[in-house]
């Protein structure tokens, strides 16, 4: 913190000229609401129903509070608040005021059955930061959005129906040279339990990128390296069996270092839109294995994916995705070859979006991604993520006219590590089949209504020790959306 602090007084101090007061304050914002019924996520016989709506509402400040200095503010209300904490979720439709268990409540105040009020919640503040302008550059500095290229590791959750959001306390100077800027950060994840302790978890970012708005070409290169010593190390070992980094009985031990390289091209036309990313991820975990408390269990994943989309004069839109995934092997207690995409970056309404079937296919429970194997079923939102697949989408869109417009997808994969130890579970994830009908009065109001049919491959037949009753029986999803935006 002392470095951050000293880099914005050195910021500040070495700025000439005055600064003028002109007290501008804008409001921007949002306000969703989702309803969602899918059936059969265990792919089972059991064919359990999911159930739920959500609602949010995002306000944005922004304070031009001297000539090129802005403050930048973004407050949450309505937030799933324990369930999916440093989210953007929102809170289920209908919560209830009781914090007790069944048949323990003593009053009207404390009894769903009886109160006439909802529970109230609280404001969440995720954004919070300021922006320099100056001749050659901008500094930035605060709790920031964090966005690169096509979203696929680093996503700020900018779309309308996004529930997760990347965000970092942070001080960075981003030197403009024409359609070139070159961005210098320093991040504070955690300060830790005591300012005068050593148990930091502290990253430096920089991002290069290039951006014409002429040609509408867009490239760049982003280098994150986060570490931590042993005393701020808390990285989750897993959850699924199988998972565990460094095994079942490994020794979180030793200094966390990770370092993500990413890189982008992006082409974006009147008539077309081109996009591709790649990612690369190595460091070491700080968990040690049983076997030899002195080997640290290594990152070392990739991924790398394609977007194309091909706009007609007559109102359709033709296009694909395409991209392959690194996945963790099981067998290696050493190694965690994962790469996990960020949860914003949706595929399809239901594969690789909510979690499907009884058993981590997609080796993702790092991450908090991965079905439940009890009984109760699959009961969580969209928090599944991609990785250990090639995947395959191609979409097809038509606008009828400036207020309705119709959108079709065909999703597939293929899993690259068999995710069970001991079993040959087959490759073939299945297929899934999108459609929606979408209705926008005017450009603030959207309102869409789909359904998702997934139709499951024999992978998902496959059980690991800890599960049962796997199945491939179809899974299909009814949702119904909309956002106001302003």
């Amino acid at each position: 913190m002392n470095k951050m602090l000293s880099l914005l007084v050195l910021f500040m101090v070495a700025t000439p000229g005055s600064l003028a007061f002109a007290g501008d304050f804008e409001w921007s914002g949002l306000y969703r609401i989702e309803g969602y019924a899918i059936r059969n996520t265990e792919l089972n016989s059991y064919d359990r129903e999911k159930d739920y709506g959500l609602h949010h509402l995002v306000l944005k400040p922004k304070i031009v509070a001297a000539d090129g200095l802005t403050i930048y503010g973004r407050f949450d209300i309505l937030n799933a608040n324990g369930s999916y904490p440093n989210s953007q979720v929102g809170q289920i439709f209908g919560s209830g005021v009781s914090s007790s268990a069944l048949g323990t409540t003593n009053s009207e105040r404390d009894s769903n059955t009886l109160s006439q009020s909802q529970k109230s919640d609280n404001l969440e503040v995720t954004h919070m930061y300021l922006t320099y302008v100056q001749e050659f550059g901008a500094l930035i500095a605060g709790r920031t959005p964090l966005h690169f290229g096509l979203g696929m590791l680093h996503n700020a959750g900018e779309g309308l129906f996004d529930h997760w959001l990347d965000t970092r306390d942070m001080v960075g100077y981003k030197i403009q040279m024409g359609n070139i800027f070159l961005f210098p950060m320093f991040g504070k994840s955690s300060e830790g339990t005591a300012l005068h302790k050593n148990d930091d978890v502290s990253e430096f970012m920089i991002q290069a990128q290039y951006e014409n708005p002429e040609t509408g070409l867009e490239m760049g290169l982003f280098f994150q390296e986060r570490k931590a010593n042993d005393q701020a190390n808390d990285t989750p070992q897993g959850t699924n069996t199988g998972e565990l980094l460094g095994g079942t009985t490994g020794v979180r031990s030793n200094k966390f270092s990770i370092q993500n390289t990413n890189l982008y091209v992006l082409k974006d036309t009147e008539k077309y839109r081109f996009g591709l990313e790649a990612g690369f991820q190595s460091g070491k975990s700080g968990i040690s294995t049983a076997a030899n408390q002195g080997d640290n269990v290594q990152f070392s994943g990739f991924s790398v994916v394609t977007e194309f989309e091909w706009r007609f004069r007559n109102g359709w839109d033709w296009g694909f995705n395409a991209g392959v995934v690194s996945g963790d092997d099981p067998a290696t207690d050493d190694k965690y070859e994962g790469y996990l995409l960020d949860r914003n970056y949706d595929l399809a309404f239901l594969m690789f979006n909510h979690p499907l079937g009884r058993a981590d296919f997609l080796r993702t429970g790092l991450g908090g991604g991965g079905p439940t194997t009890s009984q109760d079923g699959n009961n969580t939102v969209d928090t599944e993520m991609i990785s250990n697949v090639n995947f395959v989408r191609t979409h097809l869109n038509h606008k009828w006219n400036d207020r309705w417009s119709i959108n079709m997808a065909l999703i597939t994969g293929w899993v690259n590590q068999q995710p069970i130890v001991g079993q040959d579970t087959g490759s073939n994830l299945g297929m899934e089949f999108d459609f929606s009908v979408n209705y926008s009065p005017n450009k603030k109001i959207v309102w869409s209504n789909g359904i998702g049919v997934f139709s499951p491959g024999k992978i998902f037949e496959a059980c690991s020790s800890a599960t049962k009753d796997c199945g491939s029986d179809l899974s299909y999803g009814l949702m119904s959306k909309a956002a106001v935006s302003f």
